[in-house]
């Protein structure tokens, strides 16, 4: 049986040495015989019992195989806890996990972050690239001394932990001895599997076992009564619906984010400064016409979008660019020409309206700062580990893996707003709309908001849009099909629930509503 090994992360002063203690005196690892290797002396002491034995280090020293050879000769534990200095290079220090002989005989299993919610802004703002190691590392977080903290403030360190760390589990105390309860009650352990299952989890598992015995016992329902065939059908048509919609949209979706990483770790802020960074019009006009560049869907922008920003792009030319990059690229343009191959002049409108209402849209929230409209989860300038100094000074094989890093955090963040938009997007799609247009009463502005709502519900990508947009051509008049071809781009269910991944409320209903009245008025000034 492989020897455990837990290490306890944090600076001075932030309860590493106390929290280690109530480890000790908890009773868990009270038959295990344990080492402990410190890298400091704080100001607490360890409690010394008959299982434990402290092995003093230097932190230049870190640990290497002689050290644990020496460890696992002299003591021949069952557990060794090492409790390292803050101050430390984390990074470099953990590589002694990777060793042969390590993973022989040795197992990581909780590397522990404690962060004293007191001293968060001073740790961000002078020792960032040591804290966010400390984060990164760690498959735990234990932040102490809430109390004296705005719920809003702690919830902000927690967004901000989670961001550059999404899989850490996260304790939150408000005093330290909080965290002494937590140990003794079992709550948090070295062990995680003797760790008490909460009650919201308790609530979550139930209620997902009675939601899938509800959805069992609805199909046996079905069977028995011979009503199945009308469902299966409706079943099958969301089945391919759905399909199609994340088929579509997860490439692109990858290469968006893949582009926003090569931006983000690659590009100068200087070399975009020069195209975007100019007057509004004209930095609205560029960032509106950045789609021809980077050929992706309107799914794809939104995080494209988002790496352009952080790279501090004027929010006009980054509004500009979600808006009109969809409608601009080369792909759609070319379907929607293929599309209406008997009416050039649908391809010409829609790019034209497109880019005028971007543009437009632009100018009207060119006002906003971007820590204005940004979640809190996003500070001002991005804190990841990807856009520090630190990074952007390393070697270019060092820099492309960053790229695939970020390029795979991106990807799975917006991945579960892309599904839940497919989700109902692909219920909207069961609905005969057609059949719901004819029954409309003549006029145009209800044969237009007709339109954009169902551009809205269906959420099609616009590289595809256009087919379905052709069979409505002999039941509505012609400004209501460039309403859902210009609308639909723009705006649609899935982009809205992908926005609140990024941007607050209140931003996301002005962007919303803005794109809605400038479309909705140059539609209406169509005369067909």
């Amino acid at each position: 049986m492989r020897i455990k090994v837990d290490v306890i992360l944090g600076f001075l002063g932030s309860g590493k040495t106390s929290l280690l203690n109530d480890f000790l005196n908890s009773g868990e690892i009270k038959e295990e015989n344990i080492v402990i290797v410190q890298f400091e002396n704080g100001n607490s002491k360890v409690s010394i019992n008959s299982n434990v034995s402290i092995v003093k280090r230097n932190i230049k020293e870190g640990i290497d195989d002689l050290c644990l050879k020496s460890i696992y000769k002299d003591y021949m534990p069952d557990r060794i806890i090492i409790e390292y200095n803050g101050m430390g290079d984390t990074d470099e220090f953990l590589k002694f996990t990777e060793s042969k002989y390590f993973n022989k005989l040795f197992i990581l299993r909780r590397v522990i972050d404690v962060i004293d919610a007191n001293k968060f802004n001073l740790y961000i703002m002078n020792m960032r690239d040591r804290f966010l190691s400390h984060i990164i590392n760690s498959n735990v977080v234990i932040i102490n001394n809430c109390a004296s903290h705005k719920e809003s403030e702690v919830k902000e360190i927690e967004a901000f932990v989670k961001h550059n760390n999404y899989n850490i589990k996260e304790f939150k105390f408000k005093e330290r001895k909080d965290a002494e309860k937590a140990v003794l009650k079992r709550k948090l352990c070295l062990n995680s599997i003797n760790e008490r299952v909460s009650f919201k989890e308790i609530i979550s598992t139930l209620l997902t076992v009675c939601f899938l015995l509800g959805i069992l016992c609805f199909c046996v329902f079905l069977n028995f009564t011979g009503k199945t065939n009308n469902y299966i059908s409706l079943f099958n048509k969301f089945k391919t619906s759905f399909i199609a919609i994340t088929l579509e949209s997860f490439p692109f979706i990858l290469i968006g984010s893949f582009i926003a990483a090569i931006i983000q770790i690659f590009i100068p802020d200087t070399w975009i400064y020069k195209i975007l960074r100019r007057n509004k019009l004209v930095s609205s006009i560029s960032g509106a016409l950045l789609g021809v560049v980077f050929p992706i869907c309107d799914c794809g922008t939104i995080p494209l979008a988002f790496g352009l920003l952080n790279k501090q792009v004027p929010l006009n030319a980054v509004v500009a660019f979600m808006l009109a990059s969809p409608i601009v690229n080369p792909i759609s343009i070319i379907s929607t020409m293929y599309a209406f191959s008997d009416n050039k002049s649908m391809m010409f409108y829609r790019v034209g309206i497109g880019v005028f209402v971007a543009i437009v849209v632009s100018l009207i929230l060119s006002s906003y700062k971007r820590e204005d409209i940004v979640l809190n989860n996003y500070s001002a300038v991005c804190d990841c580990s990807l856009c520090s100094e630190e990074f952007k000074n390393l070697e270019f094989r060092e820099k492309l893996k960053g790229v695939f890093i970020g390029t795979g955090d991106e990807f799975i963040r917006v991945s579960k707003y892309m599904i839940i938009a497919a989700i109902l997007g692909s219920i909207f799609q069961l609905i005969d709309a057609s059949t719901l247009a004819e029954s409309l009463k003549e006029g145009k502005i209800t044969y237009i908001l007709f339109m954009m709502a169902l551009a809205f519900l269906l959420s099609l990508c616009s590289t595809s849009d256009a087919f379905v947009a052709k069979g409505f051509m002999n039941i509505v008049p012609y400004s209501s099909v460039l309403g859902f071809l210009v609308f639909g781009p723009m705006i649609d269910m899935k982009n809205v629930i992908m926005l609140t991944g990024y941007f607050k409320k209140n931003f996301i209903v002005k962007y919303v509503a803005s794109v809605f009245i400038v479309s909705l008025i140059i539609l209406l000034l169509i005369p067909v």
